[in-house]
């Protein structure tokens, strides 16, 4: 009996830790995206492309990281991080 007491009640913190999770993750519906090349990678962490956004925390001139995001939809080229914001190297796009 204690056992049955014992699986019930860890079957049940699991779905509530699970539907906390759940509720904490983003509502990203889409694709994941092939990285796009440029000097961004250099100097921005935490890079996702996703459904034609790149998404990273990039260096600024104060050295801070700060949270950047470009529709690379309309970029054509490189990316680059230009004072903790990406950007397309040769114009176009733009967070």
């Amino acid at each position: 009996m204690k056992k049955t007491h014992l699986a019930a009640a860890a079957v049940a913190a699991l779905g509530l830790s699970a539907m906390a999770a759940s509720a904490q993750a983003p509502s990203w519906y889409g694709g994941f995206d092939e990285l796009p090349e440029g000097s961004y990678q250099r100097t921005c962490r935490d890079i996702t492309a996703f459904n034609g956004m790149l998404y990273a925390n990039c260096r600024d001139r104060s050295n801070r990281l700060v949270r950047s995001e470009l529709n690379m939809r309309n970029c054509r080229g490189r990316v680059e991080n230009f004072g903790g914001q990406l950007r397309c190297e040769y114009g176009g796009g733009g967070g």
